[in-house]
């Protein structure tokens, strides 16, 4: 059981979490949220439960038909903050738990303290940090936007195909939002972003280059996105990493990261 302190900030970190991974579509039931973008990524084609069940009590249907009229998979994103039963009710329908995913959390200032230690140890003059944060009408720059896209889209190795959904990510997020990308000797090594709302900033699309993996380029991103955050009036932090990624949770851990709560995913295809 969690203490009731915990519990709302969990809440908190689930209703934020939505707002730093917009959907291209989205349908309210009640509490909750159905989304859909083309099938890319679970988070953005997932129906986000919260709070109670809906009052409707033909919901599973309706959640079913809006995501087979889109030619998409039915995904239930669940956490602590779903309804009790949820979990048992959608695995004795046939839903296959799926993506495991662990939210960690810490204090902005904490995490830039022990970043900038770490990276003091390794740190390499060469390596230069660039920001991508909206303009005076709130819209990114659209020639800088596509180059930090392009970058992001190398580093993760992901298909052009995908590209479309980035960059309208990129200015569907509402909050306040920066995305950051660092460069050795003129080459982008790792991209992040961060997302800042009610005191907290959400940290995403956190990738370094496989080339420059070793060379404790994460901590300076990490700093980076940390210091920012708070400068935009974040005092804590939080992410999430897939439950099986042992490394990243190593790393996330000596930067004073700690696991708050999971959640993951049922599917029926």
């Amino acid at each position: 059981m969690f203490l009731l302190e915990t519990v709302k900030q969990i809440d908190l970190i689930e209703r934020l979490s939505v707002q730093i991974w917009p959907a291209e579509h989205i349908e309210p039931l009640c509490n909750w949220i159905l989304r859909a973008s083309g099938g890319i990524t679970r988070r953005a084609n997932s129906v986000f439960t919260w709070g109670n069940f809906p009052e409707d009590s033909e919901w599973l249907n309706q959640v079913e038909s809006f995501y087979h009229n889109r030619g998409l998979p039915v995904y239930y994103h669940v956490s602590e903050a779903s309804p009790d039963g949820l979990d048992a009710k959608l695995e004795q329908l046939g839903y296959l738990k799926d993506a495991p995913t662990i939210v960690m959390t810490a204090e902005c200032k904490e995490v830039l303290a022990l970043s900038k230690l770490k990276w003091e140890q390794k740190a390499n003059a060469a390596l230069t940090s660039e920001w991508l944060t909206p303009v005076d009408d709130k819209r990114l720059d659209p020639a800088a936007k596509e180059i930090w896209v392009k970058h992001f889209m190398s580093l993760e190795k992901f298909s052009d195909e995908r590209a479309d959904f980035y960059r309208g990510l990129m200015d569907r997020i509402s909050p306040i939002k920066g995305f950051m990308q660092l460069r050795l000797n003129g080459v982008t090594a790792a991209v992040g972003t961060a997302v800042v709302e009610q005191g907290w900033a959400g940290l995403t699309n956190v990738v370094v280059g496989e080339q420059f993996r070793g060379q404790g380029i994460s901590y300076r991103l990490i700093q980076e996105l940390a210091e920012w955050s708070n400068q935009q009036g974040a005092s804590n932090l939080y992410l999430q990493v897939m439950a099986d990624n042992n490394s990243a949770i190593r790393s996330y851990t000596n930067l004073g990261f700690s696991p708050q709560y999971g959640y993951h995913y049922r599917c029926k295809v």
